[in-house]
C-alpha cells in the first residue's frame, strides 16, 4: 500500500469511526419520555393489533427439549378489555374462562356455576395466560424509569395503576431501532422475577402485523418454557351479552 492509499484508508476509517459515534449518539438523544411512552404503545398494538375479534391459541410444554402435544383454545376478545378463552383439546376439553373488568371466572363441565378465581390462582395459574394476554401495558402501567443498555436495547420499568387487577411490577425490554419487544419480566415486590415473557419477532399475515409466538420461561430454568402460539386472528363482534357469566355457561 502506497502513502497516499494509507492516508485515505486511515482518513476513511476515521471517517466511518465519527459517523458511527454520531449515529449511535444521535439515536440515544431521540429518544425522550413522549418517545419511549409510544415504543411501549407500539408494543400492545404488536401484541393485540385488534380491538374486537376471534383467534386461535396452542400452548405446548417445553422441558430440555422434549414438547407435550400443543392443547388448542379458542379466544374471543372485545374492545371493551373482555376476554373468553375456551379450551378445544385434551382431558380440559369445554372448560371456559371470562375475563372481565369485574373479575374473572372458570366453567368446566360438571359444575353448576362458574367459580371466581382469586388473584392467586389468576397470576400462577394457567388463566395467568388470558390474565397477561389481555393487559395494556400503556393502559394499565405507567413509567417510573427507563434507560439505555449497553447493547442498545431500551429498558423501561413500569409500575400499575391498579395493583388489585394486574402484576404491579414490570420490566420491559424493547428494540427501539426495529420497535418490536424482546421479553418483559413480572415481578414480586420483593423485586424477584416470578414469570419471565419472551417475545418472537412479530410477522404478517392477512394484512395483520402481530406477535404470535410467545415463551413463559422459568425464572430458575430457562429449558423449561410454556410456548403459546396465536393463529387465524380475524375481526369478529359478539352479541351484547356474550362476556358475561350467564352466557359462560350457556355456549
Amino acid at each position: 500500500m502506497t502513502r497516499v492509499q494509507h492516508i485515505i484508508v486511515t482518513a476513511l476509517f476515521s471517517f466511518l469511526c465519527l459517523a458511527g459515534l454520531s449515529l449511535a449518539a444521535h439515536s440515544d438523544s431521540i429518544l425522550d419520555d413522549k418517545r419511549v411512552q409510544e415504543l411501549v404503545r407500539q408494543v400492545d398494538t404488536l401484541r393485540i393489533p385488534l380491538k374486537s375479534g376471534r383467534m386461535f391459541a396452542h400452548i405446548t410444554l417445553v422441558s430440555n427439549g422434549t414438547e407435550t402435544r400443543p392443547l388448542p383454545f379458542l379466544v374471543d376478545f372485545s374492545g371493551a378489555r373482555e376476554r373468553r378463552v375456551e379450551t378445544l383439546g385434551g382431558i380440559r376439553k369445554g372448560q371456559r374462562v371470562l375475563l372481565t373488568s369485574q373479575g374473572y371466572w372458570l366453567f368446566m363441565q360438571g359444575i353448576s356455576k362458574p367459580v371466581r378465581l382469586t388473584r392467586l390462582q389468576r397470576m400462577l395459574g394457567q388463566a395467568s395466560f388470558g390474565d397477561i394476554g389481555n393487559l395494556r401495558f400503556a393502559e394499565d402501567y405507567r413509567i417510573v424509569s427507563w434507560s439505555i443498555e449497553d447493547n442498545g436495547w431500551l429498558k423501561v420499568q413500569l409500575v400499575t395503576i391498579d395493583p388489585g387487577r394486574f402484576v404491579e411490577d414490570v420490566s420491559l425490554l424493547i428494540d427501539p431501532v426495529a420497535e418490536i419487544p424482546l421479553r418483559v419480566a413480572f415481578m414480586y415486590p420483593s423485586g424477584k422475577i416470578f414469570k419471565l415473557l419472551e417475545f418472537s419477532p412479530p410477522d404478517v399475515r392477512n394484512g395483520i402485523r402481530m406477535i404470535r409466538t410467545m415463551r413463559f420461561v422459568s425464572p430458575d430454568d430457562p429449558n423449561r418454557f410454556t410456548k403459546l402460539e396465536y393463529s387465524n386472528l380475524h375481526p369478529q363482534f359478539f352479541a351484547k351479552d356474550y362476556f358475561t357469566v350467564n352466557a359462560l355457561i350457556r355456549q
